[in-house]
């Protein structure tokens, strides 16, 4: 076995972390069952998806060492799946790597180019060992290595051969994993048959039904199935909301069945039903206001973790959950620790929620452990909660279970499970005071009164920055964050200028920052200035600088033009490229800074200059439902009747049944609020 591996130049060759000539032994490990060399391989010759000029070299020898009797078949079937679905680095990172280290653009797409170019030949590599996996899904003893072939098909694509493979497979293997398995799979390639609907196991039937959209079937046996789902060969965090989302359903049908789950007898499918709320929730805007009476319904349920989620969900659903705040607090007057059910009602505004924070704020006096006994603990705890959990839950609930203080048993040590609480407690405090604005009246003192107790760091800092939004009393703020602004001048400065004029006295002290080391200090200085009414030439010269500089100094040096509005002319220039320039498509994972400049640059331009006709198609680009989108579209409205050309935008935005990608009902809000009050304005001056 592995007779040509030193046949090939693995010096020459190169993979994420440089020089190849690591993978001839990593290759012989793999043969002996290593699974050091595994993970090895899984971080060089693919890395996070990507390929590289020694994969395709690789695969051969890879596919042979599935037939080596020590060696971990499921977990090469896994790294040649993986392969089969990986692209190169510069497709993934390329925009990146411009955006943000400013790396020449033709340059980039030339080892596009280069590296495309292996990956499609480490691809065809692996689509070559297709003899080797069919035998092994029709002989391979172990049903875990089985359905890691179904993946591994999946994973390179349909050919007759591994259909028909998988159509044997689906009625013929004795193992309810492998069917369910071959049954998606077939589901992706468009094949279905009406006997995988009457498979004699749940699991089966019920993937089948996603495809079929067999609701009655789904209706009946997906509570069943939940703890199979995590046998399945690819990543399913949470079995019921893949269900739900999976089989493609109208929203009524949606809300329906998840209603029907929530009167489930099994306290755990009830759970997973509250939990697969946000499908259609994050989906459909009618669907909020239908489920909110189910999951207000749930609130009374005897289970904690059904009644935690069915209140995050009602947090989802946005300003439609308000027909849930009675309901909603009296939960919290049984149970004040349950944050969805705190923090829901600080979205709505609710004068209850002020009240209760306030309280717990005033009783929150007693110091915790030093964070290195604190960090033991939670540690401690989540692992054994990660231990406990069951197969129909996935690890992202799983921690968020764990954040809410569901997931402890009896079994843990007593001091632990104490201090676990507190801090339970103080987290429960930190996410709702976030949600706080001018209506929170009660909680102000409470949180002037917290700033004092609390010594410098982020804790501190959160509780500033929910005083400024709070509006707190200036006469108080202002000496407590003056008195920090040398310890920690970036959020001093920014609360100050958040206060605006009443901080006038931190004029001397906010100049003096002009001169700082750090960027981000030195225009957080410079806008606190404006607001606070300072003149704007020092801001200005601060600002002028930062234009060209990094992607957060520059975002922060444009904020300053805006602030100073038609004294900042001469820099108006500085301003036209950031928004009229191409914007680099990045992946949802990644912050795109430039299309943030841009929105920030296009409203400092108009506010600098009064030019519309430059800064509105800017906008209407950059104006999608997100944080950086409210703002764009918040400048169009200021604009007024130039902005003319965005009304069918701002209309289909405000008449859509269908709620825009990744965002919850909070944010869908406040961007049709944006939307509305932009669409009132442009027209009261047509």
């Amino acid at each position: 076995m592995l007779k040509d591996l030193d046949g090939v130049a693995w010096a020459e060759l190169t993979h994420a972390y440089g020089v190849a000539d690591d993978v001839p032994e990593l290759l012989r490990g793999l043969a002996d069952g290593s699974s050091e060399a595994l993970w090895e391989l899984f971080g060089n010759v693919i890395h996070q998806g990507t390929l590289y000029e020694a994969t395709r070299f690789a695969v051969p020898f890879l596919v042979e060492i599935l037939d080596a009797p020590a060696a971990d078949v499921r977990g090469v079937l896994g790294l040649l799946a993986s392969i089969a679905g990986g692209t190169s680095f510069m497709a993934v990172h390329g925009a990146l790597l411009e955006e943000e280290f400013g790396q020449d653009a033709g340059e980039l797409h030339a080892q596009e180019e280069q590296e495309l170019v292996w990956a499609a030949a480490a691809r065809e590599a692996v689509a070559a060992g297709m003899p080797v996996y069919l035998r092994l899904l029709a002989t391979a003893a172990d049903e875990d290595v089985r359905t890691a072939v179904v993946s591994m098909l999946t994973a390179v694509g349909a050919t007759e051969d591994s259909t028909a493979g998988l159509r044997r497979t689906a009625v013929a293997d004795p193992s309810t994993f492998v069917r369910a398995a071959a049954v998606l799979a077939l589901a992706w390639r468009g094949v279905q048959d009406p006997a995988y609907l009457v498979d004699p196991a749940p699991l089966p039937r019920v993937v089948a039904a996603m495809a079929a959209r067999a609701t009655n079937v789904l209706e009946r046996d997906a509570p069943a199935a939940l703890g199979d789902v995590a046998r399945l060969p690819w990543p399913i965090d949470e079995p019921l909301a893949w269900i739900i989302g999976g089989a493609g359903l109208d929203w009524p049908v949606q809300v329906r069945l998840l209603a029907g789950w929530l009167g489930h007898p099994d306290a755990e499918v009830r759970a997973a039903a509250a939990y697969a709320a946000s499908v259609p929730l994050r989906a459909w805007r009618p669907a909020a206001a239908a489920l909110v009476p189910v999951l207000a319904g749930a609130l009374r349920d005897p289970d904690a973790t059904v009644r935690y989620w069915s209140a995050m969900r009602l947090e989802d659903a946005g300003r439609v959950a308000a027909a849930a705040a009675d309901a909603l607090w009296a939960l919290l007057e049984r149970d004040p620790s349950c944050r969805p059910a705190l923090s829901t009602l600080a979205r709505l505004e609710d004068p209850r929620a002020d009240t209760l924070l306030a309280r717990m704020m005033t009783d929150d006096v007693e110091e915790l452990a030093d964070d290195d006994t604190i960090l033991a603990a939670l540690v401690d705890i989540q692992s054994a909660g990660t231990e406990r959990r069951p197969a129909s839950v996935g690890q992202e609930r799983a921690d968020a279970e764990f954040h809410a203080g569901l997931r402890p048993a009896a079994g843990d040590c007593p001091d632990d499970l104490a201090l676990y609480r507190r801090w339970i407690d103080r987290y429960v405090i930190a996410c709702v005071i976030a949600r706080l604005g001018p209506w929170a009246t009660a909680c102000r003192t409470a949180v002037a009164d917290a700033v004092r107790r609390q010594p410098h760091g982020e804790d501190r800092d959160r509780l500033i920055r929910a005083a400024v939004r709070m509006q707190a009393e200036a006469d108080e703020l202002v000496p407590l964050v003056h008195a920090q602004l040398r310890e920690r001048p970036l959020v001093s400065a920014e609360a100050l200028g958040g206060i605006g004029p009443a901080a006038a006295a931190a004029l001397p002290d906010l100049t003096a920052l002009l001169e700082h080391e750090d960027c981000q200090v030195r225009l957080a200085a410079a806008a606190a200035i404006l607001q606070v009414g300072g003149p704007p030439d020092g801001p200005l010269d601060a600002a002028r600088g930062e234009l060209a500089s990094t992607a957060r100094g520059c975002k922060q040096a444009v904020a300053v033009l805006a602030l100073a509005g038609p004294a900042a002319s001469e820099l108006a220039p500085l301003l036209r490229p950031l928004f009229t320039g191409p914007i680099p498509a990045l992946p949802p994972t990644f912050t795109n800074g430039r299309a943030d400049t841009a929105v920030r640059a296009a409203e400092a331009y108009w506010h600098v200059t009064g030019d519309a006709a430059s800064t509105v198609p800017a906008l209407l680009q950059l104006a999608q439902p997100s944080a950086r989108g409210v703002e764009a579209v918040r400048c169009l409205g200021l604009i007024g009747a130039p902005a003319a050309v965005a009304v069918p935008m701002l209309q289909d935005a405000l008449t859509a049944s269908r709620r825009p990608d990744h965002i919850d009902g909070h944010m869908d809000d406040l961007w049709r609020d944006a939307c509305a009050t932009a669409l009132s304005r442009i027209a009261a001056v047509l």
